[in-house]
């Protein structure tokens, strides 16, 4: 009884920390249209999106984006996007997934700089971590969740 137990909180464990195959979520918003997406972030009413997810991120970037970034070519079909935070000169916040160099993270945010209408602008690769702050387990946890399993079946 106490090892299928033991089993079963294993396997919710490693479960809840490694999602093998999943994209990235982030929040998407525009401060505009809910207020809740400026700062202070109140993440309970804003919509997460799969950043895999041509249809939605697209469609809201082209709504939101296009008249805020005239020339710059973002919506890449198929090329990997990360969560972006971005706050124009007028104060608006936008939390979108935007493409990005995997290897050099912060070439999005840099090209936007360019842009006389941003005054700040972020990424990051997490889940929801374009939010105001949030917690990631690692792969150190699951590995110390594994051993604990292992030492408790043993004895």
């Amino acid at each position: 009884m106490a090892r299928s137990a033991v089993t079963l909180l294993s396997l919710a464990v490693l479960l809840a920390i490694v999602k093998l195959g999943s994209s990235t979520m982030c929040y998407q918003c525009n401060s505009q249209s809910q207020t809740e997406c400026g700062d202070p972030f109140k993440k309970e009413k804003i919509r997460l999106v799969d950043c895999n997810n041509e249809a939605d991120v697209l469609g809201y970037n082209n709504q939101y984006l296009r008249p805020l970034l005239a020339g710059f070519s973002y919506n890449i079909a198929g090329a990997t996007k990360y969560c972006h935070k971005i706050v124009t000169q007028t104060g608006t916040v936008l939390r979108v997934c935007l493409e990005d160099n995997p290897s050099a993270m912060n070439t999005t945010c840099q090209l936007l700089a360019k842009s006389q209408n941003i005054k700040h602008c972020s990424v990051c690769d997490k889940d929801n971590c374009n939010g105001a702050g949030s917690l990631s387990a690692s792969l150190s946890l699951a590995v110390a969740a594994l051993f604990a399993s292992y030492l408790f079946l043993k004895h």
